[in-house]
């Protein structure tokens, strides 16, 4: 089988103007071409930093046109996809399922032009092309006109900002004279002074002069503690993989110490085999535990965050093995 051709950010960028005007689906067919390209260069050449950096930043690239263009979920940007997941994505039935990228590849360019089979005739960028619509003249004139009529409608709609009056301002008081103003003082100290005179006298609770009884505060009661129900611990990855598939595992974080440790065991075949969790781990360790498990002769499959399922999965892809 032949490689397939590689794939870069340029490519990319210069199809962007064209790939703006492709209808949602013929969008979607272009974007697992690329995906799918990418990912078998990956495959080809597993272990290759330079590589893997490349295949994940045209990853990020189509990720972000795809949040821009809105063509529709594209399963094989994620990081779990498999390659027969492209069937599923051109929406046609066939015998043999693509088992590596390189044939997810080939096998969108070549089913391509099915998937985008139509009753209605469809132009160069994918688009339905109703040929009982006349034709509506000059294009620029009618984008005009439409524009003109936007901008009448919103202006009519639009309603004048409420104007809030301002609160009325209090009366002035009124001036009075400096030789008055000591005269107007006492007045208003006398008016006073009769005013709380003629409120009438209550006397204070508690009969005491100045005091005030006061009501003791209720205590508060102690809370009654029950019984702590402790809930069951989860069991840990390490023991259900050990469990489910009858493996006797050795486990590894990303300390570089460890990881050197570990790459010396495996190239001494300590390992029967060797399960790099890729959701995990950085790019740098993915390749360094890939490029040990070559040397040693040692197989090993990326099983993603490590749960059992994906353990399984993994390990029958890289044997060859068919899920049933």
């Amino acid at each position: 089988m032949n490689p397939p051709a590689s794939v870069s950010a340029w490519e990319i960028a210069d199809a962007r103007p064209d790939f703006a005007l492709m209808a949602p689906r013929l969008q979607k067919v272009h974007m697992l071409g690329w995906i799918c390209r990418a990912r078998g260069l990956d495959e080809q050449y597993a272990g290759e930093h330079k590589v893997a950096m490349l295949v994940r930043r045209i990853a990020h690239e189509l990720t972000n046109i795809s949040k821009i263009m809105w063509p529709g979920s594209v399963q094989a940007l994620q990081m779990n996809a498999r390659p027969d997941c492209v069937v599923g994505e051109l929406g046609i039935k066939a015998a043999l399922l693509p088992r590596t990228w390189n044939d997810a590849s080939e096998f969108v360019q070549t089913h391509r032009e099915r998937a985008m089979q139509s009753d209605v005739p469809l132009d160069d960028y994918g688009w339905a092309d109703d040929l009982r619509c006349p034709a509506h003249g000059d294009a620029r004139q009618v984008l005009h006109d439409a524009q003109l009529l936007v901008e009448e409608l919103s202006a009519r709609r639009r309603h004048p900002p409420r104007r809030r009056s301002p609160p009325p301002s209090p009366p002035p008081r009124p001036q009075v004279p400096p030789a008055k103003r000591p005269h107007v003082r006492r007045t208003r100290a006398r008016a006073r002074l009769r005013q709380h005179q003629a409120r009438p006298h209550r006397p204070r609770p508690g009969g005491g002069r100045g005091r005030v009884a006061r009501r003791p505060r209720p205590r508060p009661r102690p809370r009654q503690v029950g019984p702590v129900r402790q809930q069951p611990r989860r069991p840990r990855p390490q023991g259900q993989l050990e469990d489910q598939l009858g493996l006797d595992i050795s486990w590894c974080d990303g300390n570089p110490r460890k990881v050197q440790a570990q790459c010396e065991s495996i190239a001494r075949r300590s390992y029967d085999l060797v399960l790099i969790a890729t959701g995990f781990q950085a790019h740098t360790i993915d390749g360094i535990l890939a490029r040990a498990a070559r040397a040693g002769g040692v197989p090993d499959a990326r099983v993603f965050k490590g749960r059992p399922l994906a353990c399984i999965r993994a390990l029958a892809r890289s044997l060859g093995m068919q899920e049933g």
